[in-house]
């Protein structure tokens, strides 16, 4: 059950419960109408990363696949990996319908309980 808006998530427990427990993600609490941040859901300023040691990029790394045997494409996803953590890739020709099977079963998989 949601918590009203009246009382949002009173302690972290009941934040984590509907969060994360529940599988409501953020999509859930941005359902909920919220008007501000819950202070659940803010970092202190003293864990905060220091914004001043952070090197702007353009975008995250976008792959064309449409050459998939080419050297260079094996490296850029190397590359992208090891630097960003993720990538996007396109012109990989897996039909939209299979992409969309991952999509529904990554939101299964994530609604499951946490422990």
């Amino acid at each position: 059950m949601a918590p009203t808006l009246a009382d949002p998530f009173n302690d972290s427990s009941t934040l984590v419960e509907f969060v994360i427990n529940q599988g409501n993600g953020v999509k859930g609490l941005s359902k909920l109408g919220l008007t501000a941040l819950l202070k659940q859901c803010i970092q202190p300023l003293e864990e905060r990363m220091c914004m001043t040691n952070i090197i702007p990029q353009g975008s995250i790394p976008i792959i064309d696949m449409s050459n998939w045997e080419d050297p260079k494409v094996v490296k850029s996803i190397c590359d992208a990996a090891s630097k960003w953590g993720f990538f996007q890739i396109v012109n990989h020709d897996v039909p939209v319908e299979v992409l969309e099977n991952v999509k529904d079963a990554t939101y299964n998989f994530f609604r499951f309980p946490a422990k």
